[in-house]
C-alpha cells in the first residue's frame, strides 16, 4: 500500500529544537496540519499532531495507520522540509 500524501507546505522556525511546521493534503482528501520537524541528538524527524491528556502527557490525535505509511509521510514531510530549508539558504548567500 502507498500512501499519497500532496501539496505539502512548509513553514521554516527556528525556535529551540524545533525546525518547522508541516501540513500536507493525504489522497486528496483530507489535510493534516500540525506536524513538527524536530532535530535532536537522534537526527531530524517529524512529530505529528497531539495534545496533552488529563495525565499531562502529550498523545497523538493523528498518526499514521501502520509503520510503512508513517515511513512514507516522514519521508515526503522531510524532503519538502530539507527542499525550503536548502532554498531559503540559497537566497540568503
Amino acid at each position: 500500500m502507498s500512501a499519497n500524501f500532496t501539496d505539502i507546505r512548509i513553514s521554516l522556525v527556528n525556535k529551540d529544537k524545533l525546525r518547522a511546521i508541516a501540513s500536507c493534503k493525504v489522497a486528496g482528501l483530507v489535510w493534516l496540519i500540525g506536524m513538527r520537524v524536530v532535530e535532536s541528538d537522534k537526527g531530524t524527524w517529524v512529530a505529528m499532531p497531539s495534545r496533552k491528556n488529563e495525565k499531562g502527557e502529550f498523545q497523538d490525535y493523528y498518526f499514521p495507520t501502520s509503520k510503512q505509511v508513517r515511513g512514507e509521510l516522514t519521508d515526503a514531510v522531510l524532503a519538502a522540509y530539507i527542499a525550503k530549508r536548502d532554498q531559503q539558504e540559497a537566497g540568503a548567500a
